[in-house]
């Protein structure tokens, strides 16, 4: 079959010039809609609202030759639009004027409506601008603005879909980074309450293991001072019985007197053990803590050592209490001992001071287990080496001790 060819030799080359533009540009398309699968799937990996918006304007750039393009963001608190991205950067103030004109318009509300890119021109005609709302199918996120360049009254609707493709990926990707966010705070949140609740549980548990320990030896300690009582008894007893047939002055009747304040001071204790076994009340009575401290403090001194120095300053002028004075004595000697035994290895000094302290009422809101008023204060320090912070939390524990089988009282 033969026949003339209807196109010239310029024709056909214009042709397959056209030809080759359009296959480059599906073949654009085609690679730009595949990288939208991981500009979707890496958003947990930006930094922001800002940096997706970036991402997409890259993209509109290589695909579609906009004079500047400019990206807003929709404030969810105030609702109103805000420039996030404009490329070229100096294109901004230019832009500003337009994009309000299409607020004011409506054409932005236009844009919203449509779902997909509209064209309108600028207030004096200078510019055409392309508007496309950012939105997913629950929220409005934002809008694009392009200008386009003075040679173009329009783009193509290929371009126009493209760009509607980027612009709906833009968005379930601010979409996806909001529940993002939203699951790593409540993540976050989620982890911090079951924290603190396990803190709480670990605290119950030992709390009440500390309960159960108390009550073992409250009840060892009750038993042990049951039998304790009636060996000191028959002491005290005979001793007193002793006592009425020995010449006041004689020197027996002085070692005698010695006994009888040493077994009466072993009673005490063993009332202070029935006490802390539950087994009795305590009984607290006005002392004054002055002459307790000077008698604990004369006791004392002739059993330390004579590398070891007692300072003590009494300021004090009010000093009577409400306490047991058996307690009181126990505190001051345990106090005592305790700073001896920290400064065994060479010389050290040993401070006790009693004076006066008020309580105002701004201090006594940092413990609610102190009023505010008049109060004695005791102060003991030494030289020491001082305590371990891994046993610091028990000083308080009955019995515990970090000293030998050899020492301790």
């Amino acid at each position: 079959m033969s026949g003339s060819i209807p196109y010239t030799t310029e024709q056909l080359l214009t042709r397959i010039d056209y030809l080759e533009e359009n296959r480059r540009f599906v073949q654009n398309v085609l690679e730009m809609a595949l990288s939208l699968v991981d500009f979707q799937e890496n958003i947990l990996n930006s930094y922001g609202p800002e940096t997706i918006l970036e991402e997409a304007e890259k993209r509109i750039r290589y695909l579609i030759p906009f004079d500047a393009n400019a990206l807003y963001i929709v404030n969810q608190d105030s609702s109103d639009f805000q420039l996030a991205v404009c490329n070229p950067p100096e294109m901004r103030a230019a832009l500003a004027p337009y994009v309000e004109d299409a607020i004011e318009k409506g054409f932005f509300a236009w844009a919203i409506r449509e779902r997909r890119g509209i064209s309108v021109a600028s207030r004096d005609r200078s510019k055409r601008l392309v508007l496309h709302v950012i939105a997913t199918h629950s929220r409005i996120r934002g809008m694009f603005v392009g200008q386009m360049d003075n040679t173009r009254k329009q783009i193509p609707d290929t371009s126009l879909t493209l760009l509607s493709i980027i612009l709906l990926n833009t968005a379930n990707a601010l979409e996806s980074l909001e529940f993002y966010r939203m699951l790593r705070h409540q993540k976050t949140t989620l982890e911090k309450q079951v924290e603190e609740r396990t803190q709480a549980l670990a605290e119950s548990e030992r709390q009440m293991q500390q309960v159960l320990k108390l009550q073992a030896i409250g009840t060892l300690a009750g038993g042990i001072a049951h039998d304790f009582n009636n060996i000191l008894f028959p002491i005290i007893g005979y001793t007193e019985i002793s006592m009425d047939d020995v010449p006041e002055d004689s020197p027996i009747r002085r070692n005698l007197e010695e006994i009888l304040k040493a077994a009466n001071r072993a009673r005490e204790l063993v009332q202070q053990i029935l006490t802390f076994s539950r087994q009795t009340d305590q009984k607290m009575r006005p002392i004054r803590v002055t002459p307790l401290l000077k008698e604990t403090l004369k006791l004392f001194q002739a059993a330390i050592p004579s590398h070891m120095e007692i300072i003590y300053n009494i300021e004090a002028d009010r000093d009577l209490i409400l306490a047991d004075p058996t307690f009181l004595h126990q505190i001051l000697m345990n106090l005592c001992t305790n700073a001896a035994h920290a400064m065994e290895e060479g010389s050290g000094v040993l401070k006790i001071v009693l004076d006066n302290k008020t309580i105002a009422e701004k201090d006594a809101r940092l413990d609610p287990e102190i009023e505010q008023g008049e109060y004695v204060k005791l102060t003991v320090s030494d030289t020491g080496h001082g305590i371990e912070p891994s046993v610091l939390d028990r000083i308080f524990d009955p019995y515990f001790t970090t000293k030998g089988p050899e020492k301790g009282t």
